[in-house]
């Protein structure tokens, strides 16, 4: 009887534990979105962003008037729809919240919503995966403070924000064994923007062992939007010419048309690491945790290769533009299959101090990322 009690008990706790845990999440959820939200609108007010945010509320305002998603073309005297240059269905979905409220301000908070959803999928993906709560609510405020995802909400308004969330819920909806939402995400990630294709094809190949046959499927979805929906979708907007999106994504990311350019980009990645803001991320993806789940690592290196070699070919700072969203989603998958393989009584401590203090030093103290930038602004004294 006694002992039947203590087992009650003991439920009762763990279940108001959880309770609190998600509770914690939420506000944690929305104190993002509020501060986001915040700052994305004072920066608006402030002639901080640029043209990409103009075109899209064009866009938009064009979708309401029949002309579907048509913007001025830069450098050209003329306007087109914004499909002739990348495939982001999923902006048709958002129109009818725009037509509400029909502002600037409403595109900055979706990406926001958007972008802040990502830390409730880590929170369930962790959960489902560690049975472990409090460990679980802890990345998902790590995936808060991860310095990359300030730099994709304050840059502009980008559909590569919309592909986080569904891509994280595609590795839980495999974990559960939910083939139809699993497809359902591929989907949603594949509506957000041509990029998914990548994720696709990377996603097939780290799944190979176990799930043959939906990595076969995975792989030719990649193929059918290089060489075929994106190519069609092209055409129907209005393109003129059919252009297979792996050339044009080879010459406008990597920056390269020959082995030998290549070679001089790869030379100069070798040089980068000598950056201090390299090291740093490196420090952040390439840790402790990820070396444990050595398939995930499919997912990251690539999509890191190439994202590097742009920031050279653009000149950026590594801390700087919107490409590097789609690491965004198998970084953290990574991360927490990673944790998964941690002995269970050093997996909490271990994401305090290996995963959540790091990423929240270098979010808000490193002058070279958004956050430490506008704080080291803020506090800079001639």
């Amino acid at each position: 009887m006694i002992k039947s009690f203590q087992d009650m008990l003991s439920a009762f706790r763990a279940r108001q534990r959880c309770r609190f845990a998600l509770i914690l999440v939420l506000a944690g959820f929305l104190c993002y979105v509020v501060a986001f939200s915040v700052l994305c609108m004072k920066r608006y007010d402030g002639f901080n962003y640029g043209i990409d945010l103009g075109n899209m509320v064009q866009a938009f305002y064009s979708t309401l008037d029949g002309r579907i998603l048509e913007m001025t073309v830069m450098g050209a005297e003329y306007n087109a729809s914004r499909l002739t240059g990348h495939i982001e269905l999923l902006y048709l979905l958002l129109v009818p919240i725009f037509a509400v409220f029909r502002h600037a301000y409403t595109l900055l908070i979706l990406q926001t919503v958007a972008l802040g959803l990502g830390g409730i999928a880590v929170f369930y993906l962790a959960d489902h995966l560690l049975r472990d709560t409090w460990t679980s609510a802890t990345l998902a405020f790590a995936y808060w403070l991860y310095p990359y995802l300030a730099t994709s909400n304050f840059c502009d308004f980008r559909a590569d924000a919309f592909m986080v969330v569904p891509h994280i819920m595609a590795w839980y909806f495999l974990a559960r064994k939910q083939d139809r939402l699993f497809w359902i995400a591929i989907a949603a990630g594949m509506l957000a923007k041509e990029y998914a294709f990548a994720f696709n094809a990377l996603l097939a190949l780290v799944i190979w062992r176990d799930h043959k046959r939906k990595a076969v499927v995975l792989l030719g979805l990649a193929a059918a939007q290089i060489w075929l929906f994106t190519p069609l979708v092209h055409i129907m907007a209005g393109a003129g010419r059919l252009k297979p999106i792996l050339e044009e994504q080879t010459r406008h990311y990597l920056g390269f048309d020959s082995l030998s350019s290549f070679g001089a980009h790869a030379l100069e990645l070798g040089r980068s690491f000598r950056y201090v803001s390299t090291i740093l991320v490196l420090l952040l993806i390439f840790n402790v945790a990820l070396f444990r789940f050595r398939s995930g690592l499919v997912l990251i290196i690539p999509l890191f290769a190439v994202l590097t070699l742009t920031q050279l070919r653009d000149s950026a700072p590594f801390f700087g533009g919107h490409h590097q969203t789609i690491l965004i989603a198998p970084l953290f998958i990574t991360l927490v299959e990673g944790v998964r393989r941690m002995r269970p009584a050093h997996r909490l401590r271990y994401v305090l101090l290996g995963v959540l203090l790091p990423a929240a030093a270098v979010t808000l103290l490193y002058p070279r990322t958004t956050l430490g930038g506008l704080i080291a602004e803020m506090t800079y004294r001639s």
